[in-house]
């Protein structure tokens, strides 16, 4: 099985990538506010990637009520 193929491990990625930078953000000044931005500004920024091509796939599928 891909990393591609799994269901949580993207999402995890994810979730670890926002918690780092919570947790960068806690931890101080100077380089810690970049990794702070980074680990909670690319988790906004792939849901942002993501959420147009999820409402192209979505439209794309027939409805239940088309194939009547």
């Amino acid at each position: 099985m891909s990393w591609r193929e799994s269901t949580f491990i993207l999402p995890t990625l994810i979730a670890m990538l926002g918690f780092a930078g919570l947790f960068a953000a806690l931890l101080g000044d100077g380089w810690w506010d970049v990794a702070a931005w980074l680990g909670l500004g690319l988790p906004a920024l792939l849901s942002a990637w993501a959420l147009p091509r999820r409402r192209d796939a979505v439209s794309e599928k027939p409805s239940p009520r088309a194939a009547r």
